[in-house]
């Protein structure tokens, strides 16, 4: 980084948000638990002779003392240990159930940083765009139960499809901002702090974030968050909101929370968590007045490693679309996920616009893309007839357009679609037009067409249009 983003050679100024995380009672100058006090000695009197008396052993001290009249003295002497043995016991039990406790969770909505963190905001977004996140499609991608995290009642797989969302084509961490300040000299306390936290070398900093992926949390995640003061790195456990942006793994595990840059690593896990414990947030949590609408924590989830085969299946949080968005990127290579090769997640969530349901029969032609482009699908029938946007049907024939997606190039599905009924389709020769609309400067792109005659094997063509552009194809039905 070319200048010193905050004037104070590239220490970050205190935020304003609360101060996280908050210091747990029990903590610096709280109450420490020794050893007891071994009280007087008795009042033993020294063995005679001084220097020159006996070296080893002492002289008896007179005659020996009468025997007790009764066993009263022993009776209480006895008791004396038993309430000494009793009151070991007690503190005993203290301590280890002080140790068993879990960390209390700071709770984090989205947006809240903390005045002792790494570097500063790094969503370029804002929080106004996260907002969405959490209804859109809430309850998918299901998670399993049993997290063994406190305030955290579901386990999540890293390479769950819908796990994260996002906005297509954009990204929500500025990684060559993040990348810049922890590289640069004068940042190389937290450089150090940063690398070691996640277990990285520090000159591998960069090579390390180059492999992470930008997206938004769909649910609210517990983590192990970590601030920076006095030159180390500061773990507490944390959960954050859903819409909170950060940069994840390839096994899709959270590892930086971006509005803040700080470290991100597993939750710690309680062995033996009963439940109506573990998701009492007025007993988990260390700040529980900043619980946010709809916070439930049985319904928050641990993220569990998982391998992501190439690609993380995101749902854009402003269309409801499902696009890939390659392991490693940060949103200049999305894609949206073809129709019909995302079946079991289309069944999860019919209602998104990549999974709408399209028109069959004995003769159909589909059109689809990965983009946001505006394409569009033209068919003409034997006698001429054209079938598209403008004119979409049915004809007399009964074909028709039952989709026209991207209109505008704002993306919904990314799909166009002309179709027969069954036993309506009139024979002779077809011919299709693939055209790139002319719009806003994203009206060409990459596409698939898929031409279905009943009885005969599939047509399959690629390519590419421009704006203004056209790929005619013919077929016989």
């Amino acid at each position: 980084m070319g200048h010193d983003m905050y004037g104070t050679g590239g220490q970050q100024p205190p935020g304003s948000g609360p101060q996280y995380p908050y210091n747990p009672a029990g903590g610096p100058g709280g109450p420490s638990y020794g050893s007891f006090p071994t009280g007087p000695s008795g009042g033993m009197p020294p063995p005679p002779g001084g220097p020159g008396g006996p070296q080893f052993g002492y002289q008896p001290y007179g005659p020996p003392p009468p025997p007790p009249r009764s066993g009263r003295g022993l009776i209480i002497g006895l008791s004396a240990v038993v309430v000494v043995l009793a009151v070991v016991a007690v503190i005993a039990v203290v301590v280890v159930f002080r140790a068993e406790e879990p960390e209390l969770v700071v709770l984090e909505p989205v947006g809240q940083s903390q005045a002792n963190d790494f570097f500063g905001n790094l969503d370029p977004l804002g929080d106004s765009l996260a907002q969405g996140v959490s209804v859109t499609y809430p309850g998918y991608p299901q998670v399993a139960s049993g997290s063994g995290t406190l305030l955290a009642g579901g386990l999540a797989s890293g390479s769950d499809p819908g796990l994260y969302g996002g906005t297509q084509d954009d990204s929500s961490c500025d990684v060559e901002q993040l990348v810049a300040f922890l590289t640069d000299p004068a940042n190389a306390d937290r450089a150090g702090a940063w690398a070691g936290a996640l277990g990285v070398p520090v000159d591998g900093i960069a090579d390390y974030v180059d492999t992470l992926t930008s997206a938004r949390l769909r649910y609210d995640t517990r983590v192990t968050n970590h601030g920076f003061s006095d030159g180390q790195a500061t773990p507490f456990q944390s959960l954050l909101q859903a819409g909170t942006a950060v940069l994840v793994d390839e096994q899709g595990m959270p590892r930086v929370k971006c509005n803040c840059g700080n470290p991100l690593t597993e939750p710690v896990q309680q062995e033996g968590l009963a439940s109506d414990d573990a998701w009492n947030l007025a007993e988990g949590a260390q700040n529980p007045d900043a619980a946010w609408s709809g916070l439930d924590p049985a319904g928050a989830v641990r993220v569990q490693p998982a391998p992501v085969d190439g690609a993380f299946l995101v749902i854009d949080i402003e269309s409801g679309t499902v696009f890939e968005r390659p392991a490693g990127t940060n949103g200049e290579e999305d894609a949206l996920v073809p129709y019909g090769s995302i079946d079991e997640l289309c069944a999860a969530i019919p209602e998104s616009p990549s999974c709408m349901e399209l028109g069959t029969g004995d003769v159909q032609v589909t059109l689809q893309w990965g983009s946001s482009a505006d394409l569009d699908l033209h068919v003409f029938e034997p006698d001429g007839t054209e079938i598209y946007f403008g004119d979409r049907g049915p004809t007399s024939t009964g074909g028709q357009l039952d989709v026209d997606s991207n209109v505008g190039c704002n993306a919904n599905g990314s799909v166009e679609n002309v179709y027969w009924p069954a036993g309506q389709a009139p024979a002779g020769d077809y011919t299709v037009e693939v055209d790139g609309f002319s719009v806003d400067g994203c009206g060409g792109g990459d596409y698939t067409l898929i031409i279905r005659v009943a009885g005969r094997d599939d047509i399959i063509e690629t390519g590419s249009v421009g704006e203004d552009e056209t790929d005619t194809y013919d077929f016989t039905g």
